[in-house]
Order: C-alpha cells, then sequence, then structure tokens
C-alpha cells in the first residue's frame, strides 16, 4: 500500500519497519522496554515515548516556521516571553487569566494583544489559582481582586432540579428562563454522560459550595469567555484525586463568540464535572481531548473542527500534551480522540468511561507537583482499555494515528475519521516532497 502522492511513499512492510524503529526510538527516550514502561530508566518521563514518536512521524520539517511577532498573540507572546526569561512561568499564567476577567489590569505591553478567547476558561483559572504562590503581591492581589468567587456569594435566584442532586443560582430576574434552560441541559447531559456512556457521576460538595451538598452552576457575567469549572473540594473517602466542582456559565452572552451555544457549553462543561469525579488533577490540557469529543456526541450536527484542528494540524511535531497556554491546540488534540473512538472502538464514544477511570491516581491536589505519584497517567489509560480489546497500546496507536491524520480534507479516502471529510483541508498536516530512491 502507497499513501497518496505528495506525502510520503512507503509500503507495508516498509511501514512496519518503520514503526519498529519508531518504538525502539520511544523506548530509548523513555526508558522503557517493548510492551510497558518500566525498569530501564522508571524515573523517565513518559510523554518522551509520545514526545518522540510524533516528531519522528511528522515525516516533515515544516514549510513555515513558528508565527512571527507581528502576528502574535497574547498566548504567543506570554511563551516568547517566558522563554526569553522576561515573565516566569507563575506570571505568564496570571497574565493569561488577567487577559479574560481583567484585561485592565494587564501590563501595557499585553493590553492590546488580540486574545484567542478558550472554550473553556477551567484551565486558565486553575493554572493561575497554581501559579499565584510564585508571583509578587502586586500581581497576586490583582488576581484575587478579579477571580470570581461564586460558593460564598448569595444569590437571589435559584431553581433546582427535580431529578437529580443539580440547582443553578442566579442574580438577574430576566435571566429566568436561560436558568431552566442550563438545569434541563445538565439533566440532560447526565442522562447521556453518566447514565448511557458510564462515566462517573460528578460529587456531591458536602455543603462546602453554596447552600447545601448539591451541585452547583452559576449563571454571572464576565468579560470574555463562555464558561468554566473548578473544583471545591477533595473526596477523603478515596485514595485518588477526585474532588468535587461546581460550574460557571458567562451571563454576558454579548462577548460569546457567535459559534458556542449554551448546549455545548454545557455538555463541555458537565465532561469537564466528570473527569474530576475520577482524577481531577491529570495532566490538565489534555481534559480537552475528551469533551470536544463529548460535544459532537451531543450534537451529531456540531461542525466547529475548523477552530482548532487547523492548528493542531499545523504542529505534528507536538507531542499531545504540549501546552499553548489553553489556545486552539490544546482543543485541536481531540482529534486524537476522535481516532481511538473511531479505530478502536467502532465509532462509540464511551470509551472515555473506561479512559478515565483508568487514570486514578493517588491524591496530589495539583497539576504540576509530585509527578511521581501521576501514576498511573493517560498514557497507562491507554494501554489499559487498549489492551483490554486486543494486542495494543499507546505507542501502537500514536503510531497509526500519525497515518490516520493524512486521510481528511480532501484526502479523505473513506476508510479513516468518520467524519474526516467534513473537515477542512487545512487539518491536512504541512508536508514537502521526499523522493525514495
Amino acid at each position: 500500500m502507497h499513501m497518496r502522492s505528495g506525502t510520503v511513499s512507503l509500503r507495508s512492510s516498509e511501514w512496519g519497519r518503520l514503526g519498529q524503529w519508531l518504538r525502539s526510538l520511544g523506548e530509548r527516550f523513555s526508558g522503557r522496554r517493548p510492551g510497558r514502561f518500566g525498569s530501564a530508566n522508571p524515573d523517565a518521563p513518559k510523554w518522551r515515548t509520545a514526545a518522540a514518536i510524533l516528531l519522528t512521524f511528522a515525516f516533515v520539517p515544516m514549510a513555515s516556521g513558528e508565527p512571527g511577532p507581528p502576528g502574535r498573540d497574547l498566548a504567543e507572546q506570554l511563551r516568547a516571553d517566558t522563554a526569553a526569561g522576561v515573565v516566569s512561568r507563575d506570571e505568564a499564567a496570571i497574565y493569561a487569566f488577567l487577559a479574560l476577567f481583567a484585561p485592565d489590569q494587564l501590563p501595557a505591553s499585553y493590553k492590546n494583544l488580540p486574545v484567542d478567547v478558550p472554550h473553556c476558561s477551567a484551565g486558565v483559572v486553575r493554572a493561575a489559582k497554581d501559579a499565584v504562590k510564585g508571583v509578587d503581591p502586586e500581581l497576586s492581589e490583582a488576581f484575587a481582586a478579579a477571580l470570581p468567587q461564586p460558593c460564598s456569594e448569595n444569590f437571589a435566584h435559584s431553581i433546582r432540579s427535580s431529578v437529580y442532586p443539580l440547582i443553578v443560582h442566579y442574580d438577574d430576574a430576566t435571566l429566568a428562563s436561560v436558568a431552566a434552560d442550563t438545569l434541563r441541559l445538565t439533566e440532560e447531559q447526565w442522562d447521556l454522560q453518566v447514565l448511557t456512556m458510564g462515566q462517573t457521576a460528578p460529587l456531591l460538595d458536602g455543603g462546602a459550595c453554596g447552600p447545601d451538598e448539591n451541585i452547583d452552576i452559576f449563571l454571572l457575567p464576565i468579560d470574555r469567555g463562555t464558561g468554566w469549572y473548578d473544583v471545591v473540594a477533595p473526596n477523603p473517602a478515596t485514595f485518588y484525586d477526585d474532588w468535587s466542582t461546581y460550574t460557571m456559565i458567562n451571563s454576558n452572552f454579548a462577548v460569546w463568540p457567535e459559534w458556542f451555544t449554551l448546549e455545548g457549553t454545557v455538555a463541555h462543561e458537565f465532561q469537564h464535572m466528570l473527569q474530576c469525579a475520577d482524577d481531577c488533577w491529570e495532566n490538565g490540557n489534555l481534559y480537552e481531548t475528551t469533551t470536544i469529543l463529548i460535544e459532537k456526541v451531543m450534537d451529531e450536527n456540531w461542525d466547529h473542527y475548523d477552530r482548532a484542528f487547523p492548528v493542531f494540524a499545523k504542529h505534528p511535531y507536538r507531542p499531545l500534551e504540549f501546552d499553548d497556554n489553553w489556545g486552539p491546540f490544546v482543543y485541536g488534540k481531540a482529534q486524537y480522540a476522535f481516532f481511538l473512538r473511531d479505530r478502536y472502538f467502532d465509532g462509540d464514544a464511551s470509551f472515555i468511561a473506561d479512559f478515565w477511570r483508568n487514570t486514578r491516581s493517588p491524591a496530589r491536589g495539583c497539576w504540576d507537583c509530585l509527578p511521581e505519584l501521576n501514576e498511573p497517567d493517560i498514557y497507562d489509560a491507554i494501554d489499559t482499555i487498549l489492551g483490554a480489546i486486543g494486542p495494543y497500546d499507546h505507542v501502537d496507536s500514536i503510531i497509526e494515528f500519525s497515518r490516520w491524520r493524512w486521510y481528511v480534507g480532501r484526502q479523505d479516502d473513506g476508510n479513516h475519521f468518520e467524519e474526516g471529510g467534513l473537515w477542512p483541508n487545512t487539518t491536512i498536516p504541512p508536508y514537502e516532497r521526499f523522493v525514495r530512491t
């Protein structure tokens, strides 16, 4: 078999040899023995396996380099300034937060840069909360002043579910119909994601947020974004990192990007709450791989592939864990979840229930601290769910994913991604022609 003209031409036997070589390369990077991570170098970061494979399987150097300074948005500028030592990683996290919640508090050099508003602000909020201890008092105070604290507020109105332990809070009486819609949509997502797909239900908060132990959803206006979730408290009854959570929905609908919907936002944030019921401190930006997939499950007509998939495709050398400050790349990596669904699970997204359950690891209460305790991690979880259906592991999946991602847009052949023909041509990774002699 040959790949399509214009990419790389390799016969089946050559694919096999290349796959074996890539696997050995990944094992050299990670200290991994064939078949499992292990004793050769137990302290080696597992992400290097995936990084080496994705880097090599990009096939080609980028035809165009990273965006230059004139086209930089805030996220790109913060990455560049962090690399150059202009700001610390913690300061960059706080500035990313202020861009959404208090843009007037940004330094002058950042105020006029365009902001790519994330689909969900949760990662920005939680990263800033982790980072605040590492910044100066003035920046810490700006963060504290801008951070919404809905759990301790008294709201004029609320509406309760008669089916599930859910309560929606709001102050503006004109939001009554929106509150009712939010509650109904959340109940529908409970039916879908918990009862039908089998995910772990969100945890009650024991009264730590809102008037009682029920799961709280708040309608509050903010400057940018559509919504987010946040943590409330750890579950003392388990050994792993499951936490109760609440959700915020931005009631300032005038600032919502036109393609965002209340239905999609509720589905997205509810998925985050379920992730936290299994492992709330797994690699944070990887949570978005299944939230975007859930939006597709929720609405078969969902077709916003052009929003993030092209950015992911543009950088095929980046590992899945790469974080662009919660920009489009983080959401574009959902393409890998679409691949897992279509390649290994016959188009059924319910695999994510077992996936997240298999990430449960000892309680840490933070994303970056005590990484040695984050076992099992997402790659272990992929090994587990794939190993249950065949002789596969995460390395196999990433190698094959690197092939599948070429068959999208105009190169779709009907044998790969279910919706690959609907994806824009910009989701085809960039390449240069190589001639094998």
